[in-house]
């Protein structure tokens, strides 16, 4: 190959990259956009269900709970609605990551909520426990006495329950 058709094609490959990068289209704004602190909302509680659907989705099918039903209803949408939505924010890098911080505040906004309500509920299951053994209550002793650990083995009865098996000295002798 010569050097003009070197240079030649390299000429064609760059307009080629040139002209077929320059047509990107962007989706318009949809008619029925969802509102950016809808939007927020909607993402968080998309992200609250999805968490319940990974931990128990039986427990959902069970007390009958569809999650994009109620996603759709609790905000008044459709799934085509926040598709478009969903697809117009997306195109826009500095509204959409804006979006997801506030999503993700509200997420560590509703953990520490949910942490603070725990430990207020194990301090006063604590202070519930203090004062029955400070009244001598029994029924608490025997709780813990009924309590068994999670294995419930005991290595005692494992190891007594096992078949005694002959020694090597004994069989040795019987095999004589």
């Amino acid at each position: 190959m010569t050097d003009n058709m070197k240079y030649f094609s390299f000429i064609v490959l760059c307009l080629f990259l040139v002209v077929s990068c320059q047509d990107v289209q962007r989706s318009e704004k949809p008619e029925n956009l969802i509102p950016e602190d809808k939007m927020v909302n909607v993402l968080t509680e998309m992200s609250l269900l999805q968490g319940a659907r990974s931990y128990s989705k039986q427990e959902l099918e069970k007390r009958g709970i569809k999650p994009d039903e109620y996603l759709w209803e609790k905000f008044d949408i459709d799934s085509a609605r926040f598709a478009s939505s969903n697809n117009y924010y997306s195109e826009n890098y500095v509204v959409y990551q804006r979006i997801y911080e506030k999503v993700k505040d509200s997420l560590e906004t509703l953990k520490l909520h949910f942490d603070s309500i725990r430990e207020l509920e194990e301090e006063e299951r604590d202070s519930i426990i203090k004062a029955k053994r400070a009244r001598g209550d029994t029924i608490i002793e025997e709780e813990q006495q009924h309590r068994r650990p999670l294995d419930s083995i005991i290595p005692d009865t494992f190891t007594r329950s096992l078949p005694e098996v002959p020694r090597r000295q004994e069989i040795r002798r019987d095999s004589f």
